[in-house]
């Protein structure tokens, strides 16, 4: 396409041993052949992504503005499933241990099974009033999904239920102005042999043991 124009989308691309998956704002999702560059297949959703593609188990998975998520087959790029969510997607989804999790823009995450797009669990954290566009990829460790929110909080969540195995504040909200006070998590947070890397808005930056949410610096 064109590019973003003065949009803030992350339409990043996908590359497996085969192909190259890219998106575009427009809802045109494309596989390219990594060898040489000719389409294998196109799609025409025909609704603004607002983020790269998700590739993983045999499928494509996309997610757009109007909070629709589609499910397409990676080998001919024809519909498995949509699925509709609360807010716009602005980060590629994840696709894990037989589900497909969705972050969202309005501080939810959804779960949908992966082989029909049947709603799983919803796991909801509540947005402050002022906060950057934009959020973070979660990250999936040890049965577990990491998940970094506009309040500045880090949340670890069992993938089967949706339910926390603890929280913490990483970006810490202080001011006197709405602006001063943003403590956003929109960097993706990075798991290491058990360790948690984050970092907030304001400068912070820490590292947190995955199994107890313990500070290690």
């Amino acid at each position: 396409g064109d590019g973003v124009g003065d949009t803030s989308q992350n339409t990043q691309h996908f590359v497996d041993e085969q192909a190259v998956y890219a998106c575009d704002h427009e809802g045109i999702v494309s596989a390219l052949d990594k060898s040489n560059g000719k389409v294998l297949w196109s799609v025409a959703l025909e609704k603004p992504l607002g983020s790269g593609p998700a590739v993983d188990n045999g499928m494509v998975v996309v997610g757009a503005l109007d909070g629709s998520v589609t499910a397409l087959d990676i080998r001919d790029g024809k519909k498995i499933w949509a699925s509709q969510v609360s807010s716009e997607v602005l980060v590629a989804p994840l696709i894990v241990a037989g589900k497909v999790v969705v972050r969202t823009g309005d501080g939810r995450l959804f779960a949908f099974k992966e082989a029909t797009g049947e709603l799983l669990w919803v796991y909801d954290r509540t947005s402050p009033s002022l906060a950057l566009r934009g959020t973070s990829r979660p990250a999936f460790g040890k049965g577990h999904i990491v998940a970094g929110f506009d309040t500045g909080r880090l949340a670890v969540i069992n993938i089967d239920e949706g339910l926390p195995l603890w929280e913490r504040i990483v970006g810490i909200s202080q001011g006197r102005s709405d602006v001063e006070r943003l403590s956003d998590i929109d960097a993706d947070p990075i798991i290491d042999n058990g360790t948690i890397f984050v970092a907030a808005y304001q400068d912070r930056f820490m590292a947190l043991e995955l199994s107890s949410g313990r500070p290690l610096w």
